[in-house]
């Protein structure tokens, strides 16, 4: 896992399985008072990946469901 953040600006969160077969990497954009996440997975091994979309999909419900 590697997190690098630079206040008031970003904040990067890159993670994957161990052998190196995919990634997740989550974006935190903060201009002002604005704030935006772009959320990205990868599985090298299959291009159109259901687990990889399902953990987008999770990581996503989760910044929705803190943001309310």
């Amino acid at each position: 896992m590697t997190t690098k953040t630079y206040p008031g600006q970003l904040a990067v969160f890159a993670a994957g399985p161990r052998g190196g077969e995919g990634s997740l990497t989550v974006y935190r954009i903060a201009v002002d008072r604005k704030t935006a996440y772009v959320v990205q997975t990868l599985d090298c091994n299959r291009p159109q990946s259901a687990a990889a979309k399902l953990a987008a999909d999770s990581v996503h419900q989760a910044l929705l469901k803190a943001w309310r």
